[in-house]
């Protein structure tokens, strides 16, 4: 089992703090559970007009991606686990 950085953890607790999260489910098999963490992220955006306007705008993403673009965490194929046998 690895470790996890000081600053990896930092970075979970700043996403999950003090907010609502939601669970979805994605599969069941052998009493394991498959599931993302899905986040409410606020995303800048620059509104296309001649004023070049910047607006915030409510996106979702899940814990496991944001982890994965901070480069705190690896894609996995865990898909093997989850085939009907």
């Amino acid at each position: 089992m690895n470790d996890w950085s000081v600053p990896a953890l930092d970075y979970v607790c700043s996403l999950i703090f003090e907010r609502q999260v939601k669970t979805e489910i994605k599969a069941v098999a052998r009493n394991i559970v498959k599931y993302d963490i899905v986040l409410d992220v606020q995303v800048n955006c620059a509104h296309n007009n001649q004023h070049h306007q910047r607006y915030n705008e409510i996106g979702r993403t899940t814990l496991q991606q944001s982890l994965i673009n901070k480069s705190f965490a690896e894609t996995a194929n865990e898909e093997h686990i989850f085939e009907v046998e």
